[in-house]
Parts: structure tokens; C-alpha cells; sequence
């Protein structure tokens, strides 16, 4: 597998590659996956226009802009470098990489990396993207894990920067992508209709099915699963815990303003890729009697211990809210979508995302 496990001495190179040069490449097909990422083996061409212009991303580039990502990425991660870590990207995945750090006391997870599979789409002006699978191991752990990842560039003079990061389920194949006979991905618009969903539209319709489960508006629509239908049942079960414990409580999903890539499939149809915020609310019932102080769960202490408690040695040993603690968390879903007319659903196929920030009063 990739392993960047001296790559200090080339920084300010990869930082050149990364940020500030567009390789020139002549748009070669695309970069074989290793077998452990669980990708179609073929890629089917499509008819393409002749006389097309150049993409703003061709191959050449896209395989060095990741390169020196995953160089650099395993860099700041070995020294802990969060400011560095989180300039290289953006949108959700800023969000998430801060977190990452801030949760670990500046220790996050680090990886190695297998050989990638590209999926690069014809833009031909900016934002110019691309989307990497590449297959990812945790030090520490047995099992590997298959990494979505996007990048975007904004401008000739932008950097590449880490937009978007999801995991696949475990044993779970994506789609064929649609390529033409260069090798260049079809990009689908944010209005498309040729799919059963929007891009634009798979965000709230996603966040409704996680809301009201399997009865409500998005039946029909987005196929049941432990990320869209089954956090109703969860979100049910807490609320009742909440109430045993003197507690409100709820859990909100929404869209984001973060942007939404999608791919054409061999099928017809779209590999899609967004975000949602999940914001989550325990509140203190203060009708009668003294409110009394609640804990706050370990895993949101690293985002809710403020500053001005410090000297307090109560509030550091036990850390506790007395009237409503809020957390808020980043998710970033890959799906599939069928095209308009076939007689399937939309399905949640990656997942990934944490706490981003939580306040307590």
C-alpha cells in the first residue's frame, strides 16, 4: 500500500504541486484501482464530441494533486499541525478534519493509502473537481476501509483543497461510471432531471427520511437503511430515554450550502455525493424544583469544556450542563440514484462524519 511514512523533507514541494501548479497533462484513462477497492472493474466509454477543448483537470494533474495531498495530509497528521492540516481543505471536510484533531488532542488517525481509482469529469471552466477511490488503512486496526474523496480548485491561481470525504459500506461496489473515449467522467448539474433525484434535491429528501422514518415523504423515494430510516427509530428511543432522565430532546437534519457532486452511471443514473448537519438538542425540564446539573457524555467534552473552566476543578472532574446542551455534527453521504424511469430508489451507499461543535448553558 501508499505509505508517506518520511515525507517531511518534500514539503515545500508537495506544497508547490498542491497549491500553486497545474500539471498538463493530455488526458490519459484513468488510474487502476488496487484490489481492495471494491470498484466496477470496467469502465465503459461513451460516445464523446470531437474538437472538444481541454478539461480544466486532466489525469495527470488530478494523480499529482492527490499525491501531494496524501503526502502532506500524513505530514501535518504525524506532527499534529491542525492549522496546516485544515488550509488544505474545505467546505465539510474542513469541518471534520478540525475535528479530528481537536478530539485527539491533536493526535488524529493515521493512514496509509492504496493505489487510487480517478474519476475525473470534462469541466471545461471552474470550479474544476475530481473525485478519488483509494483504498485507506488505519494504523492500529486490521481492517482497511475505502476512502470517496473529492477535490476541488476554484481558479487557475486556487489550490487543490479536500472538499469532500466519505467511506464506502464494507462490501459494497460502486456503480460503473459513465467515461467517454477519452476517459473523462460525465459531470451531472445540480438540476438535472434525468434521475430519479435532483442533485440538489437528495440532501433534504435524505434529511427527511432520517427525520420520519419509514412513513414519511421520502418513501418511494430513498431506500430504508441505518443512515437514512433507522436514525428515526434511534432518534424515538432517545427522546424516551431523555424524558426517563428529566430531559427534551431532538435532532435535527438539514442541508448544507457545502457543494454537491455528481457523476453519471453506466445505468443512467447518478453517484452522488453531499452533506448534511445534524444538530442535536437535550433540554433541562425547569416546570418545578431545582434543576439539577446533567453530565455531559464523554465523546462531546473535547468541544464543550470552555476556557473559563479551567480553574474550576468541579466543573473539570465532572463536566456538566444544567439547561440544554447542543450538538452539532457534519455528515457526508455518498449515494446511488437511479435513472427517471427505473423501478428502483435512491440508496445511501458511504457514509462518514462526527462531531463538529457542541455549546452548553
Amino acid at each position: 500500500m501508499r505509505s508517506y511514512g518520511r515525507p517531511g523533507v518534500i514539503v515545500a514541494g508537495l506544497w508547490l504541486v498542491f497549491g500553486l501548479t497545474a500539471c498538463t497533462g493530455s488526458g490519459r484513462a484513468p488510474v487502476a484501482s488496487s484490489g481492495a477497492s471494491p470498484v466496477a472493474a470496467t469502465i465503459s466509454p461513451t460516445s464523446a464530441k470531437p474538437d472538444r477543448p481541454e478539461p480544466k483537470v486532466t489525469f495527470e494533474e488530478a494523480e499529482s494533486a492527490l499525491d501531494a495531498y496524501l503526502a502532506l495530509d500524513t505530514v501535518f497528521r504525524a506532527s499534529g499541525d491542525q492549522r496546516l492540516a485544515t488550509e488544505i481543505t474545505r467546505d465539510g471536510q474542513r469541518q471534520l478534519t478540525a475535528a479530528a484533531y481537536l478530539s485527539n488532542d491533536l493526535a488524529p488517525p493515521r493512514y496509509s493509502w492504496g493505489d487510487p481509482t480517478l474519476f475525473v469529469p470534462r469541466v471545461e471552466q471552474f470550479p474544476a473537481w475530481f473525485t478519488a477511490v483509494v483504498g485507506r488503512h488505519e494504523q492500529g486496526r486490521e481492517e482497511a476501509e475505502t476512502s470517496i474523496m473529492t477535490f476541488v480548485r476554484h481558479s487557475e491561481d486556487a489550490r487543490w483543497q479536500l472538499s469532500f470525504a466519505s467511506l464506502l459500506y464494507p462490501g459494497t461496489a460502486l456503480p460503473e461510471v459513465a467515461v467517454d473515449e477519452e476517459g473523462y467522467a460525465t459531470p451531472l448539474g445540480a438540476e438535472d432531471d434525468s434521475v430519479l433525484i435532483r442533485p440538489r434535491l437528495m440532501a433534504p429528501l435524505h434529511a427527511t427520511a432520517a427525520e420520519e422514518g419509514p412513513g414519511g415523504f421520502s418513501r418511494g423515494h430513498i431506500a430504508a437503511g441505518p443512515h437514512t430510516t433507522e436514525y428515526f427509530a434511534a432518534i424515538v428511543k432517545e427522546r424516551a430515554k431523555a424524558k426517563d432522565n428529566g430531559l427534551s430532546y431532538d435532532s435535527i437534519f438539514s442541508a448544507t450550502e457545502h457543494p454537491v457532486y455528481a457523476l453519471r452511471t453506466e445505468d443512467g443514473g447518478a453517484l452522488v455525493q453531499y452533506a448534511l448537519t445534524r444538530t442535536s438538542t437535550w433540554d433541562a425540564q425547569t416546570l418545578a424544583g431545582e434543576v439539577v446539573p446533567k453530565p455531559i457524555p464523554n465523546p462531546m467534552l473535547w468541544a464543550t469544556e470552555p476556557a473559563d473552566d479551567i480553574d474550576n476543578p468541579s466543573e473539570r472532574d465532572e463536566p456538566t450542563y444544567r439547561d440544554t446542551l447542543r450538538a452539532v455534527e457534519t455528515h457526508q453521504y455518498v449515494s446511488t440514484v437511479p435513472a427517471k424511469d427505473a423501478k428502483a430508489l435512491a440508496t445511501v451507499v458511504g457514509f462518514d462524519g462526527s462531531l463538529v461543535r457542541a455549546t452548553k448553558n
